[in-house]
């Protein structure tokens, strides 16, 4: 703990001694990110250093994805928590509902923060991995698999995108599809 909270004290001065530098509040936002699992709430904090920071680079594709990827990982403590509250014997509706809610406007911002970032940058795989990774979350195998097949064809030789797609290739019981996208990248 008072190692965590001297980081976040040195960040914080970065960014009052200077506010417009956008890699202090990138600096800022990663410890944020980096603690979500731990402390509950730091999603907050962290999307608002990421925030600042695209607000001071706005041509870096790189900091809107770093909101996006929050956004993602927030979800997932949604429904983590959504999870455990069904499973309870006598679960509160009107919180499933708003959890729910909350879940899917959650991966729905990040999407488009991801819209963003491959509009400033067509070729930014990292976006369209991140793409790929909602669809799945929402069940929508085949988009996930088109996202993932956009970012392989941007960088052919990029093992990482082969791997993905593969994988999801697997997943989806395209198992002839899912060899050949191994076999290529080995």
């Amino acid at each position: 703990q008072v190692a965590l909270q001297g980081a976040i004290e040195v960040a914080k001065q970065g960014t009052v001694v200077n506010p417009v530098e956008p890699l202090n509040w990138g600096q800022l936002g990663a410890i944020y990110e980096n603690v979500m699992s731990i402390i509950n709430g730091a999603d907050g904090p962290a999307i608002d250093a990421y925030v600042r920071a695209a607000a001071g680079d706005p041509k870096n594709p790189q900091a809107v994805l770093n909101i996006a990827r929050v956004l993602v990982a927030s979800a997932d403590r949604l429904q983590n928590d959504l999870k455990t509250l069904q499973q309870s014997k006598q679960p509160d509706e009107a919180r499933v509902k708003s959890l729910q809610g909350e879940y899917v406007s959650r991966l729905d911002a990040a999407f488009k923060h991801l819209d963003n970032a491959i509009q400033l940058k067509a070729d930014f795989t990292p976006a369209y991995f991140l793409q790929a990774q909602i669809f799945e979350r929402q069940g929508k195998r085949s988009l996930a698999i088109q996202k993932t097949e956009e970012a392989r064809n941007l960088n052919f030789r990029d093992v990482g995108a082969g791997f993905q797609l593969g994988f999801l290739y697997y997943l989806d019981n395209r198992l002839d599809a899912a060899r050949k996208e191994f076999e290529r990248i080995v």
